[in-house]
């Protein structure tokens, strides 16, 4: 029997650092960029920006929200009695609980939904670019809402406004050529 090594060992070489013995370095293709790396347009960094924004007024919406509930409980009590319905005060309180409960849950869904997309666009995907753009107009058609809701704070509607208005600046800028090819680019990966 032969106790020869049957796989021979090479000679070590000396590669400069950073570099493979293929000419490539390490992690590199051969073939351009690895996939998702194209780079962001400053478009889409603004958008992005904006849209991180966007996430931090609609948090301070709710704490102006969460801050004004005092008055709330009084306002259930006077539409109700406006419309002649006998009510107790344990009816109140429900009524008050769940509209306090859906003001932070819709409050935190919206912050969410601003970081879901400022991180989605921000990857070039291309559904993103579609769903912020439903968004913003969701966002259009509720601040109509606001503007014929009687009893919107001053403060409550300035926000809202500037709000949206940072929404629908994103979106414009998400459809800018530069943002345009940032999308292709990342959709042919």
């Amino acid at each position: 029997m032969s106790t020869q090594d049957p796989y021979p060992q090479y000679p070590e070489q000396n590669y400069p650092a950073g570099q493979s013995p293929y000419g490539q370095p390490p992690g590199s293709s051969p073939y351009g960029q690895p996939p998702g790396s194209a780079e962001q347009p400053q478009s889409i960094r603004t958008a992005v920006l904006l849209m991180r924004i966007g996430a931090g007024l609609s948090l301070l919406s709710l704490v102006l929200t969460l801050a004004t509930v005092g008055s709330l409980r009084d306002d259930i009590r006077a539409d109700l009695q406006a419309q002649g319905t006998s009510f107790t005060e344990s009816q109140v309180d429900t009524t008050f609980n769940v509209a306090i409960a859906i003001a932070v849950i819709s409050g935190l869904i919206g912050v969410a939904l601003w970081l879901w997309m400022a991180w989605a666009n921000g990857k070039g995907k291309k559904w993103a670019r579609v769903v912020a753009t439903v968004l913003a107009a969701l966002g259009l058609l509720s601040l109509l809402v606001t503007l014929t809701t009687a009893g919107t704070t001053t403060l409550s509607l300035l926000l809202s406004v500037v709000t949206i208005g940072v929404g629908v600046v994103a979106v414009v800028l998400l459809y800018r050529p530069d943002s345009s090819a940032f999308y292709e680019a990342n959709s042919r990966r």
